[in-house]
C-alpha cells in the first residue's frame, strides 16, 4: 500500500531537480561534469562498500559456523 502511493507520486520527487536544471542551466553547462563525477564516485563507493561488507560478513558467518561445527564434533 505504501509503495503504491510512493510510486504513484514519484514524479513529485523529480520536479525540484528539473526546476534547478532549468534555473541554473549555465552553471550545469559549465560545471556539470563535476556533478556527474561526484554522483558516479559516490555511487561506485556505496556499491563497493556494500559489496565488501556483505562479503566479509559472509566469511565471518562461515567461520563461526565452521568453528561451532568443529567444537561440537570434538566435544
Amino acid at each position: 500500500m505504501g509503495a503504491t502511493f510512493v510510486l504513484g507520486e514519484l514524479l513529485l520527487f523529480f520536479i525540484p531537480v528539473v526546476v534547478a536544471v532549468v534555473q541554473y542551466k549555465n552553471l550545469f553547462m559549465t560545471e556539470g561534469w563535476q556533478i556527474v563525477l561526484s554522483i558516479a564516485v559516490g555511487t561506485v563507493s556505496v556499491m563497493l562498500s556494500t559489496c565488501l561488507t556483505i562479503h566479509y560478513y559472509n566469511r565471518f558467518k562461515n567461520f563461526l559456523q565452521a568453528r561451532k561445527h568443529f567444537q561440537q564434533k570434538h566435544s
